[in-house]
């Protein structure tokens, strides 16, 4: 086992769903890379618990099993996890959060778009992908870009991410370059200023260094 990268135990406190599915996956990758997955049943079962840790198996010993093997059968002991971490989810509910989420302020077009597209706990039997595009062009801060989305016929949602993303990139070089010509200009001043009071300066020394001639009709050299 040294060989692979330990699995993070399995978390059963906050996001449950979403920590049941990252620790299922990684324990399939590597089950598959340590070839692991043609070891014996129990011993596939005590590499689970071995990286889900204490917490999973104090739940485990509350599991019902139909049949008594099915507690060494790691498919069963799986669709248990399943279950467990799974709960079925009040679809009103979700469907509400759905439409209700907006973008947030510091949210960047594809962290969003990730966001809205976990849709399956809503049950959209179809068309989600246009909810989705709907429900991303909603929430589109700039009027300018939501202007240019709606002008649009028959905007598909990929169409629409790649038009924001666009939009996206070039106010961030823009900004980019507003504040290289900002910095510029402070520079520019700075040095006008600079070159101002030493020319100043250099003028006080001289006239300080002038001295009166009584040689020369009354006039005055630098010294």
């Amino acid at each position: 086992m040294s060989k692979f990268n330990f699995i993070r135990n399995l978390r059963l406190k906050r996001n449950l769903s979403e920590n049941w599915g990252k620790f299922k996956q990684q324990f399939e990758i590597y089950l598959e890379a340590s070839g692991d997955n043609v070891k014996s049943v129990n011993t596939r079962v005590a590499i689970f618990f071995n990286f889900a840790r204490e917490d999973a198996v104090e739940i485990y010993n509350n599991f019902d099993f139909a049949e008594a093997d099915n507690g060494k059968k790691l498919d069963k002991v799986i669709e248990k996890f399943e279950n467990y971490c799974n709960p079925r989810e009040n679809v009103n509910f979700e469907r509400h959060q759905f439409w209700q989420s907006t973008r947030d302020v510091t949210e960047t077009i594809d962290h969003f778009v990730t966001r809205r597209s976990k849709v399956k706990s809503c049950v959209f039997k179809e068309g989600s992908e246009d909810m989705i595009r709907d429900c991303f062009i909603f929430n589109m801060r700039g009027h300018g870009v939501k202007e240019r989305l709606l002008r649009e016929d028959e905007l598909t949602l990929v169409q629409a991410i790649n038009m924001a993303r666009a939009a996206e990139t070039s106010n961030q070089q823009i900004h980019k370059m507003d504040n290289y010509s900002v910095g510029s200009s402070v520079d520019n001043i700075r040095q006008s200023k600079h070159k101002s009071s030493f020319a100043k300066a250099d003028a006080t020394r001289q006239w300080k260094n002038l001295i009166h001639c009584k040689y020369c009709c009354g006039g005055s050299h630098v010294t």
